[in-house]
């Protein structure tokens, strides 16, 4: 049987070897205020293309720029067929990540010519709203 004890050194040498406080073992009902967590965001996609576009339900991703945490997938309440040029459409989500200045988003999206991935940088989501052109 493993004491507590032990357990305790392990956690410790291992956030030591890893840089990390061992304040991060102590917090484990506190993760939702470290991962972030941004409500009721709204994405705004507008089709900067001269055609048709559709955006898919999944396939994209999210993070607060710098994190430790890396890319969060992204999926949308539904997907988006058919999309015109110059028109946009909206979805408002839960996003895992903190409502920050500076979130990156990667966009997925197709036209007649395949799938494509739009990369998006210091979007700011601090008011709860987000545009993105995908072109």
């Amino acid at each position: 049987m493993i004491s507590q004890n032990s357990l305790v050194k392990s956690g410790s040498l291992i956030s030591l070897l890893l840089g990390v406080t061992t304040l991060s073992f102590i917090l484990p009902t506190n993760q939702v205020v470290a991962l972030g967590s941004c409500k009721n965001v709204e994405l705004t996609f507008k089709n900067g293309t001269n055609q048709q576009i559709s955006i898919p339900k999944d396939g994209h991703r999210v993070k607060n720029k710098g994190s430790v945490e890396g890319w969060n997938q992204l999926v949308l309440g539904a997907s988006k067929s058919n999309l015109q040029a110059g028109d946009s459409w909206s979805n408002t989500l839960k996003l895992n990540i903190k409502c920050v200045t500076d979130a990156e988003f990667e966009i997925k999206w197709s036209d007649n010519n395949g799938d494509h991935f739009s990369n998006f940088t210091s979007v700011n989501i601090s008011d709860q709203k987000a545009k993105f052109t995908l072109k």
